[in-house]
């Protein structure tokens, strides 16, 4: 066991822990960005394989196996505790992931997606069309027969600039419009058996890299209603690169339209 590692990440779960608690945005803004700063050093220092114990030593904790196991098959991989973060997630969990590379995200998006359809769940996807495409990708890998379940309506996929130009009226998101545009999908995506449905959105980010940030920060406001209202999880991202060093306000505004945050 990397003891370097088990140091890092207990200050990266303890700095996570006193992100949900912080009474203010900043203060969250500030733990996450701390909580950050551990996981890469994690990343850096993850034990080589030949360096990993292969006897009896090798019996891992539930807890840190995986640590070991993403941070060194695959570096730019999701962020390890995303496992135990879908399984804590609620029906109606809105939460947002701050990725540093394209592999982060589509490594993400595929664990939340299939893990949503082998439950029976729907999935609705607005996206570009290469993390589309990256998605469809991972399922099919997985054995996840697309082409059927998009006939069937239980995996919607939709182009994120088309469908954000279906709702904004001179750069702002109609409320009305959003509301007729989300239904519609989440409707279609239910069927007649009234499935759950995990939803992820690439809107907002395209929004923010314009520069309308009002208006960003206005549509994660219609999403966390559509949340609520419809019961449904959602799953927005954002390339850190949105956010350049000096940048923590705008950080924090998108951090505290969420329930949860994943960094990484």
């Amino acid at each position: 066991m990397n003891n370097r590692t088990d140091e890092y990440r207990e200050k990266a779960d303890y700095c996570e822990e006193m992100a949900r608690k912080a009474h203010t945005v900043p203060q969250r803004a500030a733990w996450l960005k701390l909580a950050s700063h551990w996981r890469e050093l994690i990343a850096r220092y993850a034990p080589a394989e030949a360096e990993r114990p292969t006897g009896p030593e090798r019996r891992l904790t539930h807890r840190a196996r995986p640590v070991l196991r993403i941070v060194h098959d695959s570096p730019t991989a999701a962020p390890w505790y995303a496992e135990r973060f879908f399984a804590e997630m609620s029906p109606s969990e809105h939460f947002v992931q701050l990725y540093e590379t394209d592999r982060s995200l589509s490594d993400t998006l595929e664990r939340f997606i299939a893990g949503g359809l082998a439950s029976g769940d729907a999935a609705v996807v607005i996206a570009t069309p290469d993390n589309q495409s990256a998605l469809s990708r991972g399922l099919t890998e997985k054995g996840i027969d697309v082409p059927v379940l998009r006939r069937s309506g239980q995996l919607l996929c939709f182009d994120a600039q088309e469908t954000l130009s279906r709702f904004m009226v001179d750069g702002w998101p109609d409320d009305g419009r959003f509301s007729d545009v989300i239904s519609d999908a989440l409707r279609v995506a239910r069927g007649s058996d009234g499935r759950k449905v995990r939803a992820f959105g690439e809107m907002v980010a395209l929004l923010w890299a314009e520069g309308a940030h009002a208006a960003t920060l206005h549509l994660e406001k219609l999403w966390h209603n559509a949340c609520r209202q419809e019961a449904f999880s959602l799953f927005c991202a954002y390339p850190r690169t949105c956010f350049p060093e000096g940048a923590s306000d705008g950080m924090s505004h998108v951090v505290a339209s969420h329930s949860k945050v994943l960094v990484g």
